[in-house]
């Protein structure tokens, strides 16, 4: 069943576990996340990126998660669809009606105030549709930004800013940056937990970690404790999957049937979701 994120999250804080948010953008990808879960019966948030869209078109990347969640022992499963990293407001009422239940604004390479009048504009539109909105405050690098960044510790969420953040906005969610960053950094900051913790007694909100994929299990389970109620997952499934189609490839090079080579590389990205779901502690939860 299809919900808006905020009610998945607000359970996840609750109860002391938190949800994978996993990308996809083709149909391998998007039946590893939704087996993965059924095997589990956790929660899932099902996250598609501007760029997915792009890739694969709206109505049809919609339509497939559809299909494929609808199956099975998935169909019942607590399940969001949600824009991953919605920059282009123009086109959310769109995204909207094509059936997202989630929207991800990401203004947060915006002045403060530019970011919160275009979250607080985002909140007030899906309000009339009944989907859930998150935000993010501070800056989650990307790898390839990594030499662009100084100071880690100029680029996180304020604690205080985010309490006034959420109250002028009225977001269901908040994504910080704490340290975090997407892709595999060469050298990375330790998560700052004291910050996390801070920012979760303030705001009040579920929060979320966008570039999560290779946090150690303690680190999980410390930011669970701290208020973090996702986790954004991409990186790692991409290493999977194509790791995945690699060694079949190496072990079978006559082979050219695309099912068995892209099947490999699903089953690849499932092991590695289930792994997920289990250090979140949402098995057993959905």
């Amino acid at each position: 069943m299809f919900l808006p994120a905020k009610k998945i999250l607000q359970d996840a804080l609750k109860n002391g576990y938190a949800v994978g948010a996993f990308n996809t953008s083709n149909l391998e990808t998007t039946q590893a996340i939704v087996n993965a879960a059924a095997v589990k019966k956790s929660p899932l948030i099902i996250n598609i990126s501007e760029s997915a869209i792009k890739y694969a078109g709206l109505l049809a990347i919609i339509s497939l998660i559809k299909l494929v969640a609808e199956q099975g022992q998935a169909k019942n499963l607590p399940i969001a669809i949600q824009l991953d990293h919605g920059k282009n407001f123009d086109k959310f009422p769109l995204f909207i009606k094509a059936g997202f239940t989630s929207i991800m604004i990401d203004a947060s390479r915006m002045p403060y105030a530019e970011n919160a009048s275009l979250t607080k504009k985002t909140v007030e539109l899906a309000r009339k549709s009944g989907v859930s909105v998150q935000a993010e405050l501070g800056a989650v690098p990307y790898a390839d930004e990594e030499s662009g960044f100084v100071s880690w510790g100029k680029i996180m969420t304020d604690p205080n800013l985010a309490k006034k953040f959420v109250e002028e906005t009225k977001v269901d969610s908040l994504a910080v940056a704490i340290g975090n960053a997407h892709g595999f950094f060469k050298e990375r900051s330790d998560l700052d937990f004291e910050r996390l913790r801070k920012i979760s007694k303030l705001a009040k909100v579920p929060l979320v970690l966008h570039g999560a994929s290779d946090f150690p299990a303690d680190r999980i389970k410390e930011a669970i404790e701290g208020g973090v109620a996702s986790f954004h997952i991409d990186t790692s499934l991409r290493v999977a999957f194509t790791e995945g189609i690699r060694e079949f490839l190496a072990e079978n090079p006559a082979e050219y049937d695309p099912r068995l080579i892209l099947g490999y590389g699903r089953q690849k990205v499932q092991k590695e979701i289930e792994g997920k779901i289990e250090i979140f502690g949402s098995t057993g939860k959905g």
